[in-house]
């Protein structure tokens, strides 16, 4: 189980990163492609604000996981120096 959590914790930031991606490619089909046409697009989904929260989800989540492994690797070599005396 803890070998899930972590790998969770390691990967787990890629799903909102892969949301927010998806969603700006398609807030430019659906919105911005009708508009260069001259067309006016008739959808009502909160494009711009889900792809800054699902982006900044992402950001963060990497943030702890980027810290956690730093954390991990600090003691990893405090360890290592100690059996090495």
């Amino acid at each position: 189980m803890r070998r899930v959590l972590i790998s969770l914790l390691s990967a787990g930031w890629l799903i909102p990163f892969w949301f927010s991606g998806a969603t700006a490619l398609s807030f430019l089909r659906l919105e911005i492609m009708p508009r260069l046409k001259g067309h006016e697009p008739v959808n009502s989904f909160p494009f711009e604000d889900f792809i800054q929260k699902t982006f900044s989800a992402a950001c963060v989540w990497l943030g702890a996981a980027i810290l956690f492994w730093a954390w991990r690797l600090s003691g990893f070599r405090k360890d290592r120096a100690r059996v090495n005396e």
